[in-house]
């Protein structure tokens, strides 16, 4: 079973050897490692030069957003599952990308899995570890997924919803995870921490991106019509408390 993982960086060169190390360490063998680089203007490039016969397939352009150049390695990705690895994370192992195989293989009705995750500060320090064992489709109306860096699906089934909305600035997962759960697929929770995130992301980085968040996850409500209270996505965090520790479990 080939596996696609897919990562996207512009300007990355503080942090992504350490992604692309994190990919080319798994124990498995085989894997599609496609990375798509946003025309950087550091040293990203160079670094990327270094691996390019280990890495299976590189783009180097302009990118009008984080979803187009998603887009781009899901298109080029020719694996059975597709998962994403974004610069600055890594896999909290060498056999992630085994275990995520060998579950896959064991249940061949399997059309995704969801994982464990967590925020890292740094290699000392926990900051949130994501659990999502307990959720479930009904709590896209209350603004809360799986997390998608710890989502692995058949590539089929992206190409059924078509791909990353691109209008989109920060909540384009939540929307595909939407569009992808509609289809009623087979999807279990995996309890493995598979990804250490960085944190300071698009997505995290204070009060304005999770303001743009909480309008563009409204909006994909809206657009499938799943009711919800405003209030409730608004003050979503509260249900996020318990995630905050230090260290991990």
């Amino acid at each position: 079973m080939k596996i696609s993982i897919i990562t996207v960086c512009k300007n990355a060169d503080a942090f992504i050897e350490k992604t692309i190390l994190s990919v080319l360490n798994q124990t498995y063998n085989n894997i599609e490692y496609i990375v798509i680089d946003g025309n950087s203007s550091d040293q990203t490039q160079y670094i990327l030069s270094k691996y390019q016969t280990q890495i299976s397939h590189f783009k180097s352009e302009d990118d009008h957003s984080m979803y187009e150049a998603l887009n781009k390695g899901l298109k080029a990705a020719s694996g059975e599952i597709v998962g994403f690895l974004h610069a600055g994370d890594s896999f909290e192992n060498n056999e992630v990308v085994s275990t995520i195989a060998a579950y896959f293989t064991s249940d061949h009705l399997l059309d995704a899995i969801y994982t464990d995750v967590c925020f890292v500060k740094n290699k000392f320090e926990l900051t949130r570890y994501i659990k999502p064992c307990n959720w479930s489709p009904n709590d896209f109306k209350k603004g809360m997924m799986p997390p998608h860096p710890g989502f692995y699906c058949k590539k089929k089934y992206y190409e059924k919803v078509g791909f990353f909305k691109e209008d989109y600035d920060i909540a384009a997962d939540f929307e595909i995870l939407i569009r992808l759960f509609n289809l009623k697929i087979h999807v279990n929770y995996m309890p493995l921490l598979t990804v250490n995130m960085q944190t300071g992301g698009k997505s995290n980085n204070g009060v304005f991106s999770y303001y743009t968040k909480t309008v563009e996850i409204l909006r994909a409500l809206q657009t499938h019509q799943i009711k919800t209270a405003k209030l409730c996505i608004l003050l979503r965090f509260i249900a996020k408390l318990n995630q905050f520790k230090l260290t991990k479990i």
